[in-house]
């Protein structure tokens, strides 16, 4: 001890070189919380933390016979994977084919299975649940939107007089309430699409720089249509304008369509009418789908920083990017 001693009070850089040597020491002899197996690392931790071993997209295409929903599996483990797909439609209505087993789902492996929607399933949300044997159940769900076809078209003024009929775009999670209230509808013609909102969100509105965002991917096998080609932007502030429309894949927007805004104190109404010609000659047609998604933004004062996601319908994180993660537009 006394050398220690010694060594210890020779100078600064020495007793550095002391305390190391005898925390390594200390730290052979006894272990500060006990063994591995005792008491697993953070990092030990976080790699044993349960994934899913299973992937589940929706989507939709146009058939001979109406559309049909595609329901996509993809083993994302390194095991093979059995189990049970079957569907469910909320709040109401059912799917037309039964549960379909699926086994031997090699990893990386995808499958792609397709129903029929029996008629007048236009609305709620389409659940797919994969139950793999001797584990737990695996699903995803997707929004199913009504968009009508009608011959007349209402008057852009920002009233909502004339869309008391149509049917709402429902969001999933969103209890409407006196303070905060979303209301979305559509209709089709054969000359434009139709869009309406109203929005209350109580006191905060007066904060708030508020943005509407619509996707659009339509029918498979299309050309003019591709996978989210078109986003139409509509703001409530004069200096916006309202029916913008940006298509995915260029670095450009050009003003389209036209629109109509009444501001109130505790939110707003708007129409907006979007021409057939700006959507690449593309018309709607009944018994057919289109990929759908919608979006309430917060827009930023700063234009460092991206716009704020206030409510998703489907609650996809990449709302213009992937559409399979979008709902569907029943047009009807």
């Amino acid at each position: 001890m006394r050398l220690f001693g010694h060594y210890y009070h020779k100078s600064p850089a020495r007793r550095l070189v002391f305390i190391f040597v005898i925390s390594v020491l200390f730290a052979a002899a006894f272990p500060l919380f006990g063994s591995d197996a005792d008491a697993p690392s953070s990092s030990s931790a976080f790699m044993n933390k349960p994934l899913l071993p299973l992937e589940i997209f929706i989507t939709g295409r146009q058939a001979e016979d109406g559309f049909k929903v595609e329901t996509i599996l993809k083993n994302v483990c390194e095991r093979s994977l059995s189990g049970v797909l079957q569907w469910q439609l909320r709040p109401r209505g059912r799917v037309e084919i039964p549960p379909q087993p699926f086994s031997g789902l090699m990893p990386n492996e995808e499958l792609t299975t397709s129903s029929s929607l029996l008629a007048g399933n236009r609305e709620g949300r389409l659940f797919a649940a994969a139950e793999i044997s001797g584990e737990r159940l695996i699903e995803n769900s997707i929004g199913l939107m009504p968009m009508p076809i009608r011959m007349a078209s209402p008057k852009v003024d920002g009233c909502l007089s004339e869309w008391m009929d149509v049917p709402e775009l429902k969001l999933a999670g969103i209890e409407p309430s006196d303070e905060l209230f979303h209301q979305f509808q559509f209709w089709w013609t054969d000359d434009a699409l139709y869009v309406a909102a109203h929005i209350r969100d109580g006191a905060a509105q007066a904060r708030r720089r508020l943005g509407l965002y619509l996707g659009l991917d339509g029918p498979s096998r299309r050309q003019i249509m591709g996978a989210g080609d078109f986003c139409i932007e509509m703001y409530p502030i004069a200096e916006k304008g309202i029916g913008s429309i940006s298509i995915s894949g260029n670095d450009f927007a050009r003003k389209a369509g036209s629109g109509a805004i009444k501001i109130q104190e505790d939110g707003f109404t708007m129409e907006a009418q979007i021409p057939i010609g700006e959507l690449g000659g593309w018309k709607p047609r009944r018994n057919c789908m289109i990929g759908f998604n919608l979006v309430l933004d917060e827009e930023s004062d700063s234009a460092m920083c991206p716009p704020r996601k206030i409510l998703r319908w489907n609650g996809s994180s990449d709302e213009y990017n992937q559409p399979l993660r979008w709902g569907l537009a029943i047009i009807y």
